[in-house]
């Protein structure tokens, strides 16, 4: 029960996140980089993954 109490609230917290994601950065340019950086960084790490996957 307590791992899935805390799962539903780190959700909640990560969509407030993403949600307030301009307020949390201070500006909706620098946002836009940021969110940019982390989904470049997702999709490297998925190549990565299947590269690794593959050997």
């Amino acid at each position: 029960m307590a791992p899935a109490m805390a799962f539903a609230r780190l959700a909640g917290v990560v969509c407030l996140a993403i949600g307030n994601f301009p307020v949390l950065v201070g500006t909706t340019e620098g946002a836009w980089v940021i969110g940019g950086f982390v989904a470049l960084s997702a999709v490297a790490g998925s190549v990565q993954a299947l590269v690794l996957r593959a050997r």
